[in-house]
C-alpha cells in the first residue's frame, strides 16, 4: 500500500536536487566540496560588490547610464514629503479598496484626518 504523500516526497527530492550547487568552475578548476564552493562563492560577490580604485560601483555605473532626470526634476524628486501632498494623496485613495498592512482602509485614516 502507499504512502498518501508518496508523489509529494518525491516531488520534494526532486526540487531539493534541483537546487543544489554540487560543483562550480572558476577559471579552469573545478570545486566540488562545500567549503571550496562557499570561499569561491563569497570572492565572487566580494569583487563584484567591491569598489575599484577611485571609483565606487555607483559612479561607474553612472557612467554608463544616460541622464533623464534635469537637477531641478532631481531637486523635487528629493525634497521632503508636504503634510498638504500626503494629505492630498490620501484623499485620491479609493476609500475601500484595500487595507494597509495594519489593517486600516484609507477611508479610516481619511475619517481621522
Amino acid at each position: 500500500m502507499r504512502d498518501r504523500n508518496t508523489s509529494f516526497h518525491k516531488q520534494a527530492q526532486a526540487r531539493r536536487s534541483f537546487n543544489t550547487i554540487s560543483e562550480i568552475k572558476e577559471d579552469r578548476v573545478t570545486h566540488k566540496d562545500f567549503t571550496s564552493i562557499k570561499g569561491v562563492t563569497f570572492s565572487h560577490f566580494e569583487k563584484l560588490y567591491s569598489e575599484v580604485e577611485g571609483m565606487s560601483q555607483d559612479t561607474m555605473f553612472l557612467d554608463v547610464v544616460p541622464s533623464k532626470i534635469s537637477s531641478n526634476m532631481n531637486q523635487q524628486l528629493e525634497a521632503k514629503v508636504t503634510r498638504k501632498e500626503i494629505k492630498v494623496s490620501l484623499y485620491e485613495m479609493e476609500p475601500d479598496k484595500a487595507p494597509g498592512p495594519d489593517g486600516f482602509t484609507a477611508r479610516f485614516i481619511q475619517v481621522c484626518w
